[in-house]
Order: C-alpha cells, then structure tokens, then sequence
C-alpha cells in the first residue's frame, strides 16, 4: 500500500491554474496526493482558498496574513478571517 500524500502548501487560486483546476486536482489524485492545503496569504487569496475548500472534497483552506503585509493588519482584518474560520470546518490553518 502506498502512503497517501498531503500537498501541504499550493495556491491553487493563482492564474495559471484559472483554466484547468479540475485537471490539476484530478492529476494531483492520480498522482497519490489524497489532500491539497491551498494557502491564503492575504484577504483575497484567503476568501480564494475557502471558496476552492468548499467547492473541492479533497482540498483545504489555510488562510492569513503574510508576515511581509503584516503592517496591513488591523481589527478588521482580523474579524474577517474570524468569520472564515467559523463559516467552514474545512479551515484548518491560520497564520
């Protein structure tokens, strides 16, 4: 038996994936990858990494700031990513 592999850090949101994300998660599977943790790095890329763990059974959501935008991060901020958290299971890491 073959140990299931974890992708542990993808943008599945960038643009070079806009036009065949089914492909890339379908070869991904065949390729042994069981789960996809697509990484949110900011507020967009973020709502993009719930919206994909939702939409996705095999892919979920790491959201957050990055630490070079961290200056950006203010109470707002940090009640929408609450929200995200609370919204779907499939959030599984902030940072």
């Amino acid at each position: 038996m073959k140990t299931p592999l974890v992708d542990s850090h993808a943008h599945l949101d960038s643009k070079p994936y806009t036009n065949d994300l089914d492909d890339v998660i379908r070869r991904a599977r065949e390729h042994g990858v069981e789960n996809i943790l697509t990484v949110g790095c900011d507020l967009e890329s973020s709502r993009a990494s719930v919206d994909l763990a939702i939409r996705y059974p095999n892919v979920y959501a790491s959201i957050g700031i990055h630490p070079h935008d961290a200056s950006t991060v203010n109470d707002d901020v940090i009640d929408e990513l609450q929200r995200m958290v609370e919204s779907v299971d499939k959030v599984v890491a902030i940072g």
